[in-house]
């Protein structure tokens, strides 16, 4: 058995911010001993991988432990404190008691940290501007914190010394979502760039849709999957192609940073009348053909074929978009990434042409079909034409998989995730499946 134990260090200054620093890592160290304790006698998670039956997933977690994937932008520590102690004190601030007050909508709480473009080294010192207004300075972890902000549209910029400029524009927040967490990039050679807007709705770019044939060699065979006689262990990594260039991110990770750019903010959603438990199941629906998406590129067919990654960031693939994610987003995807029975498992829909085989789907979706239904694809048995009812005009697609307005509907409506994915994806099931390492 193999145990990973992270352990937080840090230069220990007589500064009182600092000693309180110290004292919360201490805190957040007491809780990973105690996991671990609660790992060895009842069964290990992160660290291996045991031969065990996987199976179909019900809507039942009572026996299932969900684990986050840590970075050093969101660390498990951070989770289950809620994000509310995110950065050292000297790099937060409370817009409640600022002397700049603004107008806004409810008020939620805001973390972040700046990275190196290249080198992904966090960067200390960073200033945050806000609307063309200095707002907080990242501490001696990269970290910021601003408590209290006013749900709404913002432009921020990003300096640091020795680094160019940097402009994130049209990046909200919304008390609905939970906590926003952050990640800027800032670029020694070249200021950074990125309109939420643009990378959203880019109008130019849809879902590359697999072929009926692929070539391979001098020869092209159908796109049609092989069945397998037993349930596929999946990578916990993904290689993804992201500010022009290859990086490995986490598989989770990847999984909720797509949720949070594929869905609308949980605001909107909560003024189309859907209540909290009702938009985490459209979440989770989404955390779940993203994950299938996911896999049929890493397994089947990816447009990215003869590169060093499998899917892109943009809406060839699904949008990566890393500098925005959300707790709402984050807590739908924790639900499919767990531990159970001592094996890390994570949900993944899989086509049954018969009770003991399996095959990989395209896990496509899309916006809205117009109340017009799904389409039938030629050689994907799962994505066949369904009647749909979107909650409210979206952007359109290629009406392939599950779309995301009729997902809405049916959640408002007291469906599922599971219910929901089943409808969109004929023949399938849920399956749970071990994450190798």
């Amino acid at each position: 058995m193999c145990c990973y134990v992270t352990l937080y260090v840090t230069n220990v200054y007589d500064s009182e911010s600092n000693r309180k620093y110290v004292e919360r890592k201490g805190i957040y160290m007491n809780k990973r001993i105690l996991a671990l304790i609660l790992t060895l006698v009842f069964g290990s998670s992160a660290g291996a991988v045991h031969a065990v039956e996987t199976g179909e997933v019900t809507d039942n977690n009572n026996n299932k432990v969900t684990l986050i994937c840590e970075t050093d932008t969101i660390t498990q520590s951070d989770y289950d404190d809620d994000f509310q102690h995110y950065a050292l004190p000297e790099a937060t601030v409370d817009m409640e008691f600022s002397v700049n007050t603004r107008f806004g909508g409810d008020p939620t709480n805001v973390v972040g940290v700046v990275r190196d473009y290249d080198t992904e080294e966090l960067i200390q010192n960073a200033s945050i501007s806000v609307n063309g207004e200095r707002v907080v300075v990242t501490g001696e972890d990269g970290r910021f914190q601003i408590k209290n902000m006013p749900s709404g549209v913002y432009n921020w910029e990003i300096s640091a010394a020795g680094y160019c400029p940097a402009n994130y524009v049209n990046y909200d927040v919304d008390s609905a979502d939970g906590t926003t967490i952050f990640t800027f990039y800032v670029n020694c050679n070249s200021e950074v760039f990125r309109d939420r807007e643009e990378i959203l709705h880019n109008d130019d770019e849809v879902q590359t849709i697999p072929p009926n044939l692929v070539n391979r060699g001098n020869f092209a065979t159908s796109m049609s999957t092989r069945a397998m006689s037993s349930l596929p262990s999946v990578s916990s990594t993904v290689s993804v192609y992201y500010n022009n260039a290859t990086r490995s991110v986490g598989r989770q990770t990847y999984i909720y940073t797509v949720t949070s750019a594929e869905l609308y903010g949980a605001g909107y959603y909560r003024d189309l009348g859907m209540t909290s438990s009702q938009i985490e199941e459209l979440f989770r629906a989404q955390a779940v053909a993203a994950n299938t998406f996911l896999e049929y590129a890493l397994s089947v067919y990816s447009n990215h074929g003869n590169t060093d990654y499998k899917v892109c960031s943009t809406a060839c693939c699904q949008v990566y978009d890393p500098t925005k994610v959300t707790q709402v987003a984050i807590d739908a995807t924790a639900r499919i990434f767990y531990s159970s029975g001592g094996v890390v498992k994570t949900d993944i829909m899989m086509y049954k042409p018969s009770s003991t085989t399996y095959e990989y789907i395209w896990g496509a979706f899309f916006s809205s079909c117009g109340n017009n239904g799904t389409l039938s694809h030629s050689s994907q048995p799962a994505l066949r034409a369904v009647s749909c009812t979107d909650i409210t005009q979206g952007a359109g697609g290629h009406r392939y998989g599950l779309c995301q307005m009729g997902a809405a509907y049916r959640a408002k409506n007291g469906n599922s995730a599971s219910t929901i994915l089943l409808h969109y994806y004929s023949g399938c099931r849920m399956m749970s499946c071990r994450i190798s390492y």
